[in-house]
């Protein structure tokens, strides 16, 4: 319709509940050349003890070298109180148990998924109630995780409060 008494046209629940893509760039996609494998951040990631983090075909490839938790990445900037989705491509590679993904949302820390030897996108939602949220890999000595297209977005519907739904007369 033309005017407010017969509205048309299509609300997308995905495009009104979360909102846009808090991390870019290379940040986020890790569309930069090569880097060789060093004990130092790197877009974001830093590593656990003498573990390594280098940039292979676009992707950040964290080693194992001598502390199981292997690497961490803050998941900011985010708000206290505020409800996020997140999402990560991962994969690990080497022998032992499986990596784990996990996310600490300020006050506990869960496990996400159990990873697999073949890149898949990891989901989770937090809410953030204290200090900065990360999320962290746990690994097997030698083991490597590969990381891609890192996302995070609030979820708008589930950080609104009472008159965030008022309807107007």
């Amino acid at each position: 319709g033309a005017d407010a008494s017969s509205p048309s046209g299509t609300l997308h629940v995905s495009t009104a509940r979360y909102g846009s893509d808090i991390l870019t760039g290379d940040n986020a996609d890790y569309s930069v050349s090569d880097e060789a494998a060093a004990n130092s951040i790197k877009y974001g990631w830093e590593p656990y003890g003498s573990n390594t983090i280098a940039v292979t075909n676009e992707q950040i490839v964290i080693t194992n070298v001598d502390n199981n938790q292997t690497a961490y990445r803050y998941l900011n900037p985010t708000t206290i109180g505020r409800k996020y989705k997140v999402q990560i491509d991962a994969k690990y590679t080497g022998s032992g148990s499986a990596a784990v993904l996990r996310l600490w949302n300020g006050a506990t820390m869960t496990n996400v998924a159990t990873l697999t030897t073949s890149l898949v996108t990891y989901t989770a939602t937090f809410e953030r109630v204290a200090s900065a949220p990360y999320w962290k890999f746990d690994t097997a000595s030698g083991q490597s995780v590969t990381v891609d297209n890192l996302s995070i977005v609030e979820d708008s519907l589930a950080s609104a409060t009472g008159s965030d739904f008022a309807v107007a007369d």
